[in-house]
């Protein structure tokens, strides 16, 4: 299919239509779920005309990330609408700038002993979704916390807005590791607007400000270190290039912690010895980033508050829905809750079996090692008792560097699931969470059975 004519005047519309309708979008509460709704159906509309132009037009690729740039910019200044996680980051930052632990710190303690009145926090307590847990953001994320907290000891908005200034620097940060790691790769150089143009990306990360974005930041980091050091021509800087990928995983560990399951995947691709010392500089560095935090009961407490959140809470997930709908009707009750290891043992037996995917044709070892966190993190998610949209995110960066495109289609559909906030008290509606999941896992199938039938053919 050709090109329209005059596409860069098409394009210039479909830009300002764009940065109007992300205006829009951060500006809505998400209890407003119709204009929600309309506004990012617009916007996903906008987002696959614009990738059909970008590839039609490969030379126009700078002038598209340039745009995903802007398009982030455009929802710095405003405080994030659909969560509310950023008060607690808000929270945390003070504590930190006070010398205070915050994995150490329950904000309910803090506030009945009066602790809280010279800090600035009263205002930010009432706001809190967890006040009786204690922390469970790891160190670089605490770090980010203390950055805004000490520029603006005593701004909401002023602290929010640094947060999503770090946000959109690693944003960027990615989309260029995105950018060479794809020309390392030989694969084509529009693939990286799937996520550097994604509407669900631009508002969840910087828009509503969340860490994953840091956490791809990370590994994308990591592996474009590795891939230098392949090529490096001396043993330094061989060395210095491991040394400087290790930092950047371990970054992405001490972001979301999930991400030290990749490792598994290193291990045919660096051979078990140099994998195994891989393993042991990130945690190295890992134990010099927790180091700030470190007290008898630290982990112990991150440990607590993260068990509460996978027992206690429940939102868009798929299995587990299942598995509980069919515990009620064979047993009575939600079975689950006396096995509550089966699901994260499904997972981590997954694991294995990613592991023994096979490179396709002139692929880079480190292309399916991205390929495979893709993997990971999208079985991660359809076994999780809770699943939140920003979640999704890395699944759509490390995808970028393979054919399958499900995430895409679960990224469009996702929106659907803030129905559930649109009136209090909060209450799912299980025929949308259906329909959202029978559509990823149909276009799933479909890529699948497609690829199957490619490989044969070849």
């Amino acid at each position: 299919m050709r090109l329209p004519p005059k596409p860069v005047i098409w394009i210039t519309i479909l830009i300002i239509l764009s940065l109007s309708g992300y205006y829009g979008i951060i500006s809505l509460n998400r209890t407003e779920i119709y204009p929600y709704w309309a506004g990012m159906t617009g916007l996903f509309a906008a987002y696959f005309l614009l990738m059909f132009y970008f590839r039609k037009a490969p030379g126009l690729i700078p002038a598209a990330i340039f745009s995903a740039i802007i398009f982030r910019v455009a929802t710095l200044f405003f405080l994030p609408n659909l969560s509310d996680d950023f008060y607690r980051f808000v929270w945390d930052g003070r504590l930190l700038i006070h010398g205070q632990n915050p994995y150490l710190s329950l904000p309910s303690q803090f506030f009945k002993e009066g602790l809280t009145r010279n800090w600035g926090l009263d205002e930010i307590y009432p706001l809190l979704n967890s006040p009786d847990y204690y922390s469970v953001y790891p160190p670089v994320c605490q770090f980010f916390c203390w950055v805004s907290a000490s520029l603006f000891p005593s701004s909401l908005l002023g602290s929010v807005f640094i947060l999503k200034l770090l946000i959109l620097i690693s944003e960027i940060l990615s989309i260029g590791f995105l950018w060479k790691l794809l020309q390392k790769f030989r694969l084509p150089g529009h693939s990286l607007l799937w996520y550097a143009l994604n509407p669900l990306i631009i508002t969840e990360l910087t828009g509503n400000l969340h860490f994953e974005a840091i956490m791809i930041t990370g590994m994308l980091g990591a592996v474009f270190a590795l891939t230098h050091s392949e090529a490096a021509k001396t043993i330094f800087h061989k060395r210095l290039w491991i040394i400087l990928s290790a930092f950047a995983f371990a970054v992405s560990v001490c972001s979301k912690l999930i991400p030290v399951i990749f490792l598994l995947f290193l291990i045919r691709k660096m051979g078990f010895r140099k994998a195994f010392v891989y393993g042991l500089i990130v945690g190295v560095f890992c134990i010099m980033m927790f180091t700030p935090f470190l007290a008898p009961d630290t982990f112990q407490n991150i440990l607590k508050s993260t068990r509460l959140y996978y027992t206690h809470f429940e939102f868009n997930a798929s299995v587990y829905y299942l598995l509980k709908a069919a515990g009620y009707l064979i047993a009575g009750y939600n079975w689950l809750v006396k096995v509550p290891f089966l699901l994260p043992l499904c997972f981590l037996s997954s694991l294995f079996y990613i592991e023994t995917i096979r490179t396709e044709n002139y692929e880079s070892p480190y292309a399916l090692f991205l390929r495979q966190c893709g993997w990971a993190m999208s079985i991660y998610l359809l076994l999780s008792t809770t699943v939140n949209p920003w979640y999704l995110s890395p699944c759509i960066a490390f995808f970028t560097f393979s054919q399958y495109r499900f995430t895409i289609v679960w990224s469009m559909v996702f929106p659907v699931t803030y129905f559930t906030y649109h009136k209090i008290p909060y209450q799912e509606n299980m025929l949308l969470v259906l329909l959202e999941y029978a559509l990823v896992l149909g276009f799933l199938y479909f890529e699948l059975r497609k690829n199957k039938v490619k490989t044969q053919n070849q």
